[in-house]
């Protein structure tokens, strides 16, 4: 980038590069831009009103998770481990970064020192890695969950050795961030410049390999683990239940919906940070562009604040969406303090909820012994009463979709029962990876 001197002496004029004022005494020459200390107060209020309401959100929501795990003992499995991990990650995320952010923002110059340079982009750095690595280990948990084999499934040492990793590749991504900043200061001839250099040589290839720690490895790990546990899911349904008669699967439909959430959320708060990285990459080839336009600046704001609204929202889309959570948050004091319960709703204990609906009939086959069709309750078959025989048989059985009278004996009544709650038994051990899965 070029920048236009005016030495004071001849009113000349220079054109330098930015590397090259290193290299010269500028304390006789005029600052070459605007100076102002701060931004307009106006623009101050409107950026904290923005992120105060995020940081609490984010902060108080990754807080309450934690606390649900970690004092329901129930709560303590695999999968749980790394949806706190994911917390933890956000929450320093939510405390540190922001506050990073706005010291950055809000000043012309540099004001958080040697120190700051240092630890501002490596701490940003590493926990936004950690963060989208637990997020890789989560749809990973998923996919062995409902795809592959229960022996696959991660145990708490699997997990504590995912986390492990998840922490150090972070804090090794984001070395350079640290070893290729140094703070440094301009005297000019009538103000004195701080700011946070980089080094030109090396980090405008390195942000290449951030976004691809970023966005493009853990984007195409979600994308290949979730459509493989969709087509699982579809290619079990085609299995099990019979093409004339479609039935109305509620768990797949809310895989379905998770998926898509999670997926459309990841990308769109991804998307402006990967336009950053390019277009500061870009304008760093040209020399002549200027890097710090106002569109650049606008651009810088808004990636930032999606990167870290991700971090608030998360403990929403792996948490509370699941009924467990849900369950085990409603009864915190938390809770209880912010929202009056209405009134209770009095459930029968003995009356269970259907794992899965199913509009229409199952014919079993082939091991289960019989072709005939039978009428389900719910969604469990129960044994067919013997049918009373009156005069206006045919008109009952019309009204009928399916009956067992052609059953003769009471073996085959018994086969087509016991096949049937093996087929149950499958629906609710799908049920059951699903939800260990955290999908519902």
């Amino acid at each position: 980038m070029l920048i236009k001197l005016i030495e004071l002496s001849d009113k000349s004029v220079h054109y330098v590069s930015d590397e090259d004022l290193f290299l010269m005494n500028v304390s006789i020459y005029d600052y070459p831009r605007e100076i102002w200390v701060t931004i307009p107060f106006w623009e101050i209020l409107v950026k904290a009103a923005t992120f105060l309401p995020l940081i609490t959100f984010g902060i108080f929501g990754n807080i309450a998770l934690l606390c649900i795990i970690f004092t329901i003992r129930a709560l303590r499995t695999p999968t749980n481990m790394l949806i706190a991990n994911l917390a933890v990650a956000d929450l320093a995320t939510l405390i540190i970064c922001p506050v990073m952010f706005m010291l950055h923002d809000f000043y012309q110059n540099y004001v958080m020192g040697c120190v700051g340079c240092k630890l501002e982009g490596f701490l940003e750095g590493s926990l936004l890695i950690t963060s989208v690595l637990c997020l890789c280990g989560i749809s990973y948990d998923r996919l062995t969950a409902i795809v592959f084999p229960k022996k696959s499934r991660l145990t708490m040492r699997g997990v504590t050795v995912i986390i492990a990793c998840a922490w150090l590749a972070g804090f090794l991504l984001a070395l350079p961030l640290t070893i290729y900043r140094n703070y440094k200061e301009r005297q000019w001839k009538n103000y004195l410049e701080t700011f946070c250099a980089e080094n030109t040589s090396f980090l405008p290839q390195y942000w290449h390999v951030l976004i691809g720690a970023l966005v493009w490895f853990p984007l195409s790990v979600m994308i290949c683990c979730y459509s493989l546990i969709f087509l699982k899911l579809d290619r079990y349904q085609k299995r099990v239940l019979n093409r004339e008669h479609p039935i109305s699967v509620s768990y797949k439909r809310k895989v379905a919906k998770c998926l898509f959430v999670v997926l459309i959320v990841f990308i769109i708060l991804r998307i402006p940070f990967t336009t950053l990285v390019f277009i500061r990459y870009y304008r760093f080839l040209n020399a002549n562009s200027d890097q710090i336009g106002k569109d650049f600046q606008i651009l810088w704001y808004v990636s930032h604040y999606l990167m870290f609204l991700n971090a608030a929202i998360n403990p929403l889309i792996y948490g509370m969406t699941n009924d467990n959570f849900r369950k085990a948050y409603n009864k915190t004091k938390i809770w209880k303090c912010f929202w009056k319960s209405g009134p209770v709703k009095k459930v029968d204990p003995r009356k269970k909820e259907p794992a899965v609906k199913i509009i229409g009939h199952l014919q079993p086959r082939g091991p289960c012994g019989s072709d005939k069709f039978v009428i389900f309750s719910d969604w469990v078959i129960q044994p067919k009463q013997e049918v009373q025989t009156f005069e206006s048989r045919e008109t009952k059985s019309s009204q009928l979709k399916a009956t067992t009278d052609d059953v003769q004996t009471k073996s085959e009544r018994k086969s087509l029962y016991a096949c049937n709650l093996i087929l149950a038994d499958q629906f609710q051990g799908k049920q059951n990876n699903i939800q260990s899965a955290g999908f519902i």
